[in-house]
């Protein structure tokens, strides 16, 4: 870790002449860090998610990993996303955070097992698959064959408004019919 609070004093110590008065100076940036332990916690301000917030290079509300990663590395925010190895969102240690895209990061996320929703589920899994494909398929022929969403709804026992969605292609299962 001393090796990795060298290259950040010597990066920042460059990056200095970078900054106006008003600006976040590495200093500044590095002060609201707790270093103790494998994740550098930001100590400043963070949003609703426990992301760190700060301002940098006149934007007002930037991740502090994305500065973490910016004073590290380039000296300028990247253009890429920046998500953390250790799925710690107040984590600004640079060993944590990588370089990827919106891809890569929701590769990671479901690699992790924190993919929410559709996304990675089986169909018995999912919060809202209600019915099988093949009996949204018999939903399908009963509407064809001219019965009402009401009249599928009695003959199902799924309510009225979810047997729209189905029939509407609003659903997982429903998908798998058209």
């Amino acid at each position: 870790m001393d090796i990795i609070v060298e290259r950040l004093d010597a990066l920042n110590a460059e990056a200095r002449s970078k900054y106006t008065s008003r600006e976040t100076t590495p200093e500044v940036f590095w002060s609201h860090v707790d270093r103790t332990g494998s994740c550098w916690t930001w100590t400043g301000r963070t949003d609703d998610s426990g992301y760190g917030r700060i301002g940098f290079q006149r934007h007002q509300n930037v991740g502090a990993h994305r500065v973490a990663w910016a004073l590290t590395h380039a000296g300028v925010l990247p253009a890429e996303w920046v998500p953390h190895r250790c799925d710690n969102p107040p984590c600004v240690n640079p060993d944590h955070l990588f370089l990827g895209d919106a891809t890569d990061n929701n590769r990671d996320r479901q690699q992790k097992g924190r993919t929410r929703g559709w996304a990675g589920l089986a169909e018995a899994e999912h919060h809202s698959f209600k019915v099988s494909a093949d009996l949204a398929a018999r939903m399908s022929s009963m509407r064809d064959s001219g019965a009402t969403q009401k009249d599928i709804s009695n003959a199902t026992g799924i309510s009225r408004g979810h047997v729209s969605k189905i029939l509407r292609g609003q659903t997982v299962a429903s998908r798998k019919v058209a």
